[in-house]
């Protein structure tokens, strides 16, 4: 009986470890091959903390390399056309290709972000062999970016019954992304500084309007404060606004298009921003750049930036940097 029973024992016991090796193998084979549709897309806020969190990491700069001048960053992402306003204003590729052109003519310190090839092509052609060392060309998926990859909330938060329609702000997902894009970008930029300059500047690709025939300078403006970042005025600051009045009605204080200030203030600024941005997406309010400046600023927890305005409309600062360059050239 004893020879018998082990015997026994032991056949299953080869059964028992061939089963578990089958088992172990499809294990295996199922983690290092999984189909796509196996795969769960992130679309929620928490699979996307630790890129918040980077955005939050301490600066570390060798201050005494710095040089006075500017680095200025711009970006485009082609998301298409899209009406702005009202239906019946399309703004399209074309148009921002045509004002892309201004680039050409800036004597500055250039970072350009980009996911579109024309785009990647054409500030090739503007910056040439005459502003080569002075600029800095990425051509990047823009899902890499937190500011896109967390679209799929922005698309939520605009699907919700009763949510405002504002051409493009609360209707294009896309765009929304592109405008916090902005911050996220500066935030990069400081960090690595490629031109060890003590300022920083975001513009947007279609900050110039009109054809740019010779060359200039952004500088630093007249009365410029580096304990403050520089926006422009467009609108009064009503502190009696909340934050989803702002975005309801699409209300504006500051212009979005043009920002500037010291690294250290600056990347202060783009932490605050995404605390903010962090916050409302948790809040299920969400439109463009200037509703979230706008709400950190009549939030009870108040950021420590404080801003300097210049006076009044649309493009008042890149003006004001465009004359006191003038004088440099």
């Amino acid at each position: 009986m004893t020879r018998i029973s082990t015997k026994v024992f032991a056949v299953f016991g080869i059964i028992v470890a061939i089963f578990l090796f089958q088992y172990a193998t499809s294990v295996f084979q199922s983690t290092l091959f999984s189909s796509p549709s196996s795969i769960q897309p992130r679309d929620n806020l928490s699979s996307t903390e630790k890129a918040f969190s980077s955005i939050q990491s301490n600066l570390s700069i060798n201050t005494a390399k710095l040089t006075n001048d500017i680095t200025v960053l711009t970006a485009y992402f082609n998301i298409g056309a899209f009406a702005k306003g009202s239906l019946g204003n399309i703004f399209t590729p074309s148009k921002y290709y045509e004002w892309m052109s201004a680039y050409g003519k800036m004597l500055n310190n250039l970072v350009v972000y980009t996911d579109d090839e024309r785009t990647y092509k054409t500030f090739q052609k503007l910056r040439g062999n005459a502003f080569k060392e002075q600029t800095k060309l990425f051509f990047i998926n823009k899902t890499e970016l937190l500011s896109f990859q967390i679209e799929k909330n922005i698309s939520d938060i605009f699907k919700q019954p009763g949510y405002p329609k504002h051409l493009p702000n609360t209707v294009v997902p896309e765009y929304s992304c592109a405008m916090h894009a902005k911050y996220e970008l500066l935030n990069r930029i400081i960090r690595k500084n490629f031109f060890h300059t003590k300022y920083f500047m975001w513009s947007d690709a279609g900050l110039f309007r009109t054809p740019q025939n010779s060359l200039f300078k952004l500088a630093l403006p007249k009365n410029f404060d580096d304990t403050k970042v520089a926006l422009s005025r467009v609108f009064d600051f009503n502190e009696n606004s909340t934050y989803k009045d702002i975005i309801y009605n699409n209300n504006v204080w500051l212009a979005g298009g043009c920002s500037l200030g010291k690294y250290d203030v600056l990347y202060k600024f783009t932490q605050e921003y995404f605390n903010f941005l962090h916050k409302s997406l948790s809040m299920k309010l969400v439109s463009t750049d200037q509703q979230i400046i706008y709400g950190m600023y009549v939030d009870k927890q108040k950021p420590v930036t404080y801003l300097q305005l210049y006076e009044s409309g649309w493009y008042a600062l890149s003006n004001a940097c465009y004359e006191a360059g003038k004088a440099l050239i």
